[in-house]
């Protein structure tokens, strides 16, 4: 009861989150993707790295819908140059 609870990478206590540490990784992404652009972070050469974050952030929002809306918000800024 006094730790966490943690399960197939999502915490489980009382709600169900992600780590606090991928929280912010994936925010450190978004937010330098929307100041110097997604190519500078797509550093693992992904090929759909916008549909990767996008993914990333719905599953973020499935566990905690105030957190995605954070990265969401931080992510429809980004300017992905279509």
């Amino acid at each position: 009861k006094s730790t966490r609870q943690f399960a197939a990478g999502i915490v489980i206590n009382q709600t169900t989150n992600m780590r606090r540490s991928d929280f912010d990784a994936l925010k450190a992404t978004l937010t330098n993707c929307f100041r110097s652009g997604p190519q500078e972070q797509n550093r693992d050469s992904i090929p759909s790295f916008r549909s990767h974050l996008l993914g990333r952030i719905l599953w973020a929002k499935q566990l905690n819908p105030n957190r995605g809306e954070k990265l969401m918000r931080i992510f429809e800024r980004i300017d992905w140059g279509t």
